[in-house]
């Protein structure tokens, strides 16, 4: 996961995605991207609970999708492990 903060005054976003690497760093499999816009800080303490419910159901759902596609990547981990040992 990464957060990123938009210069052009958009909300900020946590960006969920779970690359496979070998030992070395290189990349194996790139996994797909998931970005959750989450509230200003402001709207956060003056708001009710549903804004926070909003992001962390958004961020819940990136995961299971993550956890998903990792499931169908049980050949490269496995290649990626073989290699490491």
């Amino acid at each position: 996961m990464t957060w990123r903060y938009p210069r052009d005054g958009t909300s900020d976003q946590l960006v969920v995605g779970a690359d496979i690497l070998d030992e070395d760093g290189v990349i194996l499999a790139e996994s797909p991207r998931y970005e959750v816009h989450m509230p200003d800080e402001s709207l956060v303490l003056s708001s009710s609970h549903g804004v926070l419910h909003d992001a962390t159901h958004q961020v819940h759902e990136a995961m299971l999708k993550i956890s998903e596609w990792l499931g169908c990547q049980t050949a490269t981990i496995q290649e990626a492990l073989t290699r490491a040992a």
